[in-house]
């Protein structure tokens, strides 16, 4: 038993490592891709949504789960939130900094997985994530650490989508080849499309690298928001909305375009 758990432990530590090494290196072309949208609609429209779905209170303790370069950090502490971001990622973090000190902002930056948390019971009022969940090797045990740091009346509010589900499913696979093929036609029409693309100019290797890593995360195979529900309930909470299409609100023309089969969702749980 003690070599299976050695085994399954030295696995997953692979896993994270694998994940360090990618996001630490697209952190710059993510922070830039932040950047734009703090500085087109996209920022407005983000912000309408986390506010409508947050719980009513005057100064929201706010967490910012794999916050990145800091977006849903700097939007909420913009509204005057108090704001912890956490990342496994030191680059991105890094870049969180940067990005909220150009705005003046005071927030708690903390590099940690996001399994063991170093904060107390009841620590904060809402929990938000974007395409984060998916990267998880435990979403499970995840969203349980979420219930405890909740307080009273606290949610949680993600956006993620079914990624990688198409190394799995042979329809959904189909759909995405359908949807590529439509970005190269808009790639060969207009060269000025060329970071159409959600990875930007990320070598055919790193790429390669981070889809063989989705292929060993558990909920790469899952058909998601339906795994979501059924695991956060199974955790404790109370499913308040569930939309299986926001990138009609925060996407703009090319993103729509490029995840057509492979639509945003939300999901706000308390």
């Amino acid at each position: 038993m003690e070599l299976i758990k050695q085994v399954e432990s030295e696995y997953v530590d692979k896993i994270l490592e694998g994940l360090q090494k990618y996001w630490n290196y697209r952190a710059n072309s993510y922070s830039k891709s932040n950047i734009e949208e703090l500085n087109n609609f996209k920022r407005d429209a983000w912000l309408k949504i986390l506010l409508e779905n947050a719980p009513k209170k005057e100064k929201l303790r706010v967490l910012d789960m794999g916050a990145g370069p800091g977006f849903f950090s700097i939007l909420m502490s913009l509204a005057g939130h108090e704001v912890t971001a956490v990342d496994v990622t030191e680059e991105m973090l890094e870049n969180a900094k940067h990005n909220a000190k150009h705005f003046d902002l005071d927030m708690n930056f903390v590099q940690i997985d996001g399994v063991n948390l170093p904060f107390e019971d009841n620590s904060f009022d809402f929990i938000i994530s974007r395409n984060v969940v998916w990267n998880l090797e435990y979403p499970k045990e995840v969203f349980k650490e979420w219930k405890r740091l909740l307080d009273k009346d606290g949610r949680v509010v993600y956006f993620d989508a079914n990624w990688y589900l198409h190394l799995f499913d042979e329809n959904q696979n189909k759909k995405v080849k359908e949807d590529m093929k439509n970005m190269e036609i808009l790639f060969n029409n207009n060269l000025e499309n060329k970071e159409v693309f959600a990875h930007g100019n990320v070598s055919s290797e790193e790429l390669m690298a981070l889809e063989e890593i989705a292929r060993q995360l558990v909920l790469s195979k899952e058909v998601r928001p339906a795994w979501d529900i059924k695991a956060l309930k199974e955790c404790g909470y109370d499913i308040i909305k569930v939309d299986e299409n926001m990138g009609r609100y925060v996407w703009d023309e090319k993103q729509k375009l490029e995840n057509k089969s492979r639509p945003l969702f939300m999901i706000v749980a308390k």
